[in-house]
């Protein structure tokens, strides 16, 4: 590796993952990329993860790490943005490890590429490393493709590749950042920055390569239960991106099916009146776009659709159990 390389900043949020820190850490300490600033962000974690964080630092003098009190994932992330001395920015999560060539072929297609950002392929694995099933999950294919793109991908792939809309596993560019942070207070953060992320990037690179392990663990954020604030969240997401793209018609229409599709069956958990109604309304305001884009849906699932829109606590009792998982 040579040794003019830029500084690149691994930005690593750290809140009750004890048993996991000492292997994401470790991955990142052996980068074969050796330019490296790693901030370890110590989310006011309440096990031994800032006496873990202190000793990593102890040992490595490009590891920095900050202790702050608990805001969340967002909040972390934010933390580390802002005291980036880094040229590019990479976010790895505490709980997860990483390839040891993970920065140095990121950035290597980066520069290949003339891209702003550069991403890989994720590998799923459970807690004691086993290797988990992908199902239909896509995978990232090497090439490259605009910006515009990553936002279409965001509905072509929407369910089968979620690493696609991940913030991790990639490398972008620290000018992305200038103004760009992360919701605080907020689930769905990484769906939240993918759209005015992208709408500012000219070319995103792909390498084929598995360089991600994402820990399927017990208790994360992304395996807890559904709950209201989830849906609400996801709410607050969606009517976001139909505002910031109304006099775009291309994708106002995808964003509307988009917002139906992930309305259908959770609308009725909401128990506060007032939420309820308003997402209810937004919902016929936008199922249409469900019934008129999607000409091969079957007749059943759009009367299903229909349902939902004129009484979503009927349509709880009738609809199939599975919306209730």
């Amino acid at each position: 590796m040579d040794t003019d390389m830029p500084l690149i900043s691994i930005i690593v949020p750290v809140y009750k993952v004890e048993p996991y820190l000492d292997q994401c850490v470790a991955s990142l300490v052996n980068q074969t990329y050796r330019n490296l600033e790693i901030l370890l962000v110590d989310d006011g974690s309440p096990d031994g993860c800032p006496a873990l964080c202190d000793a990593w630092a102890g040992k490595d003098d490009r590891i920095a790490v900050i202790h702050k009190k608990n805001g969340g994932l967002s909040e972390a992330r934010n933390f580390g943005i802002d005291r980036a001395a880094g040229a590019y920015l990479s976010f790895v999560d505490g709980d997860d490890y990483v390839a040891d060539t993970y920065v140095e072929t990121l950035y290597r297609t980066l520069v290949a590429q003339e891209a702003e950002v550069s991403a890989c392929n994720f590998r799923r694995v459970d807690e004691a490393g086993n290797w988990l099933p992908e199902g239909l999950s896509a995978k990232l294919r090497s090439g490259v493709c605009t910006g515009r793109d990553m936002l279409n991908r965001y509905f072509a792939f929407r369910g089968t590749a979620p690493t696609l809309v991940a913030a991790c596993g990639k490398l972008f560019k620290r000018e992305l950042f200038r103004q760009l942070r992360f919701p605080v207070g907020r689930l769905f953060e990484d769906e939240y920055v993918y759209f005015p992320l992208y709408s500012q990037v000219g070319k995103v690179a792909f390498t084929d390569e598995t360089l991600y392990h994402y820990v399927q663990r017990q208790g994360s954020i992304l395996n807890s239960a559904v709950t209201e604030k989830k849906i609400q969240d996801l709410y607050g997401f969606c009517t976001d991106r139909l505002e910031q793209y109304q006099n775009d018609p291309d994708l106002f229409r995808k964003l509307s099916v988009n917002f139906a599709l992930d309305m259908f069956g959770v609308m009725d958990r909401v128990s506060e009146p007032a939420i309820a109604a308003q997402m209810t309304k937004t919902y016929r305001e936008n199922i249409r776009y469900v019934l008129c884009s999607c000409i091969d849906m079957p007749l059943h699932f759009k009367l299903a659709y229909l349902l939902v829109a004129i009484a979503p606590r009927t349509a709880a009792v009738i609809l199939h159990r599975k919306y209730r998982k």
